[in-house]
């Protein structure tokens, strides 16, 4: 039924791990070569399976739009009280140490 799909290389697993910020002994690259390629060949399996009769479907419960109604009204922080305890703040917001790094 399926045709395996090439197997991935080692170069290819190492510009994976390059774009997702990995780095990766050599035993890791050669672990994770073998398990990606499996995981790409169960795929293609599912590639292959006949779904032309088959609805699409984006969720399964059968609910719309389930929203509650708040439980307490109550009132919202003012800007003043939120910002209050915090460590650092700028110009009415918290400042937080940023995550992405400088070019």
């Amino acid at each position: 039924m399926s045709s395996k799909l090439k197997k991935l290389n080692q170069k290819q697993v190492r510009r994976v791990a390059d774009l997702a910020k990995l780095t990766l002994t050599a035993k890791e690259i050669a672990k994770f070569t073998a398990q990606l390629s499996t995981i790409l060949d169960h795929f293609q399996s599912l590639a292959e399976v006949n779904t032309a009769e088959v609805e699409s479907t984006s969720q399964v419960t059968g609910l719309r739009n389930v929203t509650r109604q708040d439980g307490k009204p109550g009132r919202c922080l003012a800007s003043a009280e939120a910002l209050a305890d915090a460590p650092a703040k700028h110009q009415g917001y918290f400042k937080v140490k940023g995550i992405f790094e400088k070019k």
